[in-house]
């Protein structure tokens, strides 16, 4: 037994010794795309603006990216794009350039693999199910698609944000509706066949309120939007009921006030996600300062809507252009995060030029230090030209590597003069307690 045992010890100790060194949690991942960084120019006929806003990764392991292009002289049409790539980052399968329409969220049904893909089209928002190969899910909706338009108006514009799915794959989508000279908060219900239940103009106000972010708030069926209205920052939440027909109902126990920094000239919420499953709230927005130029902020928000404590406010560059674009909640098993990673942009340079970022942030929205380079991870595209990029998205692989998508700036123009982008995807390391879990070269 004794001999077992020691033989045990020190074949465990050669597996260890055996192991790469541990790159820091936000580090690019160099097994992906090119050192962390892979790019997909997807515009055609002389057009050459693409770029990424959502991302998802399948229960397979492929990750999918929507977005759009732009297509034709002078990018005269702009055009719904989608990829699925393997692990690595390789282009399994691609449509883009069709139906003149850009597509803004995606969320897939880890039960039956279905993909499905939100964007705007003409005046309504349209959402399309896909089967893992990319072909339509034609026994969805009609013919593997459901047109959005609130009160059936196609003439006035219906538009989407963000799109969330329950557990039993149902839909919720939240945008705008702009049927009286305001843009006003809307949101939808698509049951899990691919049927409109609801698609309701939920605020009505003389100013317009935007949602960028929608939740699910499992306990006691509730969705909660996050945004701005008039300037200022808000949170809003909604009773689902069911009976008599299915509505949104304004919650008026939810007390989040709408706020605005002081001796700011305005606050907008870019990105919101859930804490626990009562609907606390970390939330990241941008601060617009009396000069012009913006500050980011993150901050966490109770479960009954009152904000927690003051905001934490930080500077990712001394020019400016501070922006959040999404936070991802690091779920440990059943356990409340302790952290989360906001990724966005921010300047890189005296002329303005937006960066893409990442950090890690605590629940009260401050900083943590054991992320990529003292709490951030700036993704340094062509510093030579000055070339830059913006994520939009971001999401988690299985292993909690983050996974951001966005536009990346090449530095040059086309005949027209417009500044060419591509879509970029990059994968960041995850966090020490799943690298000695995932360090065997087998991950995908």
């Amino acid at each position: 037994m004794r001999t077992f045992f020691l033989s045990c010890v020190a074949s465990l100790l050669c597996l260890l010794r055996a192991q790469p060194a541990l790159a820091r949690f936000g580090d690019l991942d160099p097994t992906f795309g090119n050192g962390g960084i892979a790019l997909y120019p997807l515009s055609e006929n002389g057009a050459c603006v693409a770029e990424g806003h959502s991302v998802a990764v399948h229960p397979d392991g492929h990750i999918w990216v929507v977005g759009d292009t732009r297509t034709g002289p002078n990018d005269a049409q702009v055009d719904a794009a989608f990829l699925k790539l393997d692990s690595r980052g390789a282009i399994v399968a691609a449509d883009f350039g069709y139906e003149s329409s850009q597509l803004r969220a995606v969320a897939i049904n880890a039960a039956t693999g279905e993909i499905f893909v939100a964007g705007n089209q003409d005046n309504a928002v349209t959402v399309r199910a896909l089967n893992p190969d990319g072909s339509f899910e034609t026994s969805w909706g009609t013919n593997g698609v459901t047109v959005i338009a609130v009160g059936n108006d196609f003439g006035h514009q219906t538009t989407v944000n963000d799109m969330q799915i329950d557990v039993g794959g149902s839909l919720y989508l939240a945008g705008q509706y702009n049927g009286s000279g305001t843009a006003q908060a809307m949101l939808a219900y698509l049951n899990p066949g691919g049927a409109l239940q609801s698609a309701e103009q939920v605020t009505s106000n003389s100013f317009d309120v935007v949602p960028t972010s929608l939740a699910i708030v499992p306990q006691g069926q509730k969705l909660l939007f996050s945004g701005y209205e008039n300037g200022a920052c808000t949170n809003q939440e909604f009773d689902v009921t069911f009976s008599g027909g299915f509505h949104f109902t304004r919650d008026s126990t939810y007390s989040s006030p709408d706020y605005v920094f002081s001796g700011a000239a305005g606050c907008f919420i870019d990105t919101s996600a859930p804490l626990t499953i009562d609907g606390q709230l970390i939330e990241a927005g941008r601060i617009l300062n009396s000069d012009g130029s913006w500050t980011a902020f993150a901050r966490g928000v109770s479960s009954n809507g009152a904000l927690d404590g003051v905001a934490n406010v930080f500077d990712m560059s001394p020019w400016g252009e501070n922006s959040p674009r999404k936070v991802l909640p690091l779920q440990e098993g059943d356990l409340v995060p302790r952290e989360s990673v906001l990724a966005g942009f921010t300047g890189v340079d005296s002329s303005g030029s937006p960066g893409a970022w990442a950090s890690s942030i605590d629940n009260n929205g401050a900083i943590e230090g054991d992320f990529g380079n003292g709490g951030t991870t700036l993704i340094n595209f062509d510093p030579e030209d000055h070339a830059s990029g913006k994520v939009f998205g971001a999401t988690f692989d299985e292993h909690h590597r983050t996974i951001l998508v966005g536009t990346y700036d090449t530095g040059v123009s086309d005949a027209s003069g417009n500044d060419c982008t591509d879509i970029f995807v990059a994968r960041l390391q995850s966090p020490l307690w799943d690298d000695f879990i995932f360090v065997d070269g087998f991950d995908g």
